[in-house]
């Protein structure tokens, strides 16, 4: 999960996200892609698989886009991640824990998003 804010932390509700990635064994199919909107605190959630390697380094691709505010493309990225430097992945990447949902042991992530007025 997380949350769409502007630069005062304020939610923004109504915001898209859009994300696709690759499945489990790094393969690109379009079950594995969806668009969420934010709720009135900028709130988004998915549940997926952990991608495989694909191009290097496990990622998301996310677009964000809200008719107030330039559009934005970024990636999650995991830290962790073997294949990605251990720069990028304390600067940029998400820490998986795990939990039990239901019997099940799932992997859960949280990536906050800003964005920016084009004056900013």
């Amino acid at each position: 999960d997380g949350r769409v804010r502007d630069v005062s932390g304020k939610g923004i509700m109504g915001a898209k996200v859009n994300i696709r990635q690759a499945d489990g064994n790094g393969d690109y199919h379009p079950r594995y892609s969806g668009t969420f909107t934010t709720g009135k605190d900028g709130i988004y959630a998915f549940a997926t698989v952990l991608p495989g390697q694909y191009g290097g380094v496990k990622h998301i691709h996310v677009h964000v886009s809200h008719e107030d505010y330039p559009s934005l493309t970024t990636q999650i990225l995991f830290k962790g991640d073997p294949n990605l430097d251990e720069e990028s992945s304390r600067k940029f990447g998400i820490i998986l824990e795990k939990a039990q949902v239901k019997g099940e042991k799932i992997l859960i992530g949280r990536f906050d998003i800003v964005l920016k007025t084009s004056a900013q």
